[in-house]
């Protein structure tokens, strides 16, 4: 009996036979790639929870992509800077959350399975290192999460 080995399932079974944490490189690459095709990062104005429309048009399309996924649910957080007044502060970053929602709403994106999340960043905290990229904290995230 012979086998007949593609040469990509050939290459993929030596990484693998030759190389076990290969496995777990490529799952957690998928993985990351499949949380970037499910998540939306949108910068505000330093001062503000309006949402440019420029903004607003990325919202919609990504509302369009996975509203029709049930199985979806997305937590909407909203960022912003530590100033010194801990209640504007986190008002203005539930305000950008509120924002992002409003637009994914509007895509038709269901109201029932939306989270909203409010954070303060610490001064320096949008800062990165080499391995990740960097974070401002006038922003609103959406990710989506299987139920």
């Amino acid at each position: 009996m012979r086998l007949i080995f593609s040469p990509a399932a050939f290459f993929a079974l030596a990484v693998l036979l030759n190389f076990p944490h290969a496995l777990s490189a490529v799952t957690a690459e998928a993985q990351e790639a499949a949380s970037d095709t499910l998540a939306l990062s949108l910068g505000f104005e330093s001062d503000s929870d309006d949402l440019p429309d420029a903004a607003r048009t990325e919202a919609a399309a990504f509302a369009a992509s996975i509203r029709d996924r049930e199985g979806l649910r997305l937590v909407i957080t909203g960022y912003a800077a530590q100033t010194g007044d801990r209640l504007q502060d986190r008002h203005l970053a539930l305000g950008r959350a509120r924002a992002l929602r409003q637009a994914l709403l509007e895509a038709g994106f269901p109201r029932e399975r939306t989270v909203l999340e409010a954070r303060v960043m610490a001064p320096g905290a949008g800062a990165s290192d080499a391995s990740t990229r960097p974070q401002t904290p006038h922003r609103a995230e959406a990710r989506a999460f299987a139920r």
